[in-house]
């Protein structure tokens, strides 16, 4: 197997910033974060790294707000950062002042509500109860 990948050329010394948008602005919204894009941009920001963005489960959350790994859609948008159209506004605003925007996907984290367990329960692993359970890919356990 190739280990070997060929870095994107705009990714090459580039100053990436993890971007949380819950956290970053006390609105914790698109709207709210895009006013400081150009101040960023003047930080030598290059490319703007989101957390996760989609809706979160609610059921069996962490704590009162939940993690944005415990993902309940991958298309939908958390509704607490905005719309679809505020984070596309967001990203134009970016691209016009020359930064990339890359987003935190991870495949393979759902929450227990995600709607695939609906729809596709089979894709999901089962404890002899019935139960939707993790499982280690690694070790089969």
């Amino acid at each position: 197997m190739d280990t070997n990948f060929n870095m994107v050329s705009w990714a090459k010394n580039a100053t990436i910033y993890e971007v949380n948008v819950r956290q970053y602005t006390a609105e914790g919204t698109f709207n709210a974060f895009q006013k400081h894009l150009p101040r960023l941009k003047d930080m030598g920001v290059d490319i703007l790294w989101f957390m996760p963005i989609t809706s979160i489960s609610e059921k069996v959350k962490k704590g009162t707000l939940g993690s944005y790994y415990a993902c309940s859609s991958y298309t939908k948008i958390n509704p607490e950062f905005g719309t679809i159209i505020d984070f596309a506004n967001l990203v134009n605003e970016a691209h016009a002042l020359g930064m990339k925007v890359i987003i935190d996907w991870v495949a393979n984290h759902t929450g227990r509500q995600h709607e695939w367990m609906e729809l596709h329960p089979e894709w999901f692993s089962r404890n002899e109860k019935g139960e939707f359970t993790e499982s280690n890919i690694v070790t089969g356990k």
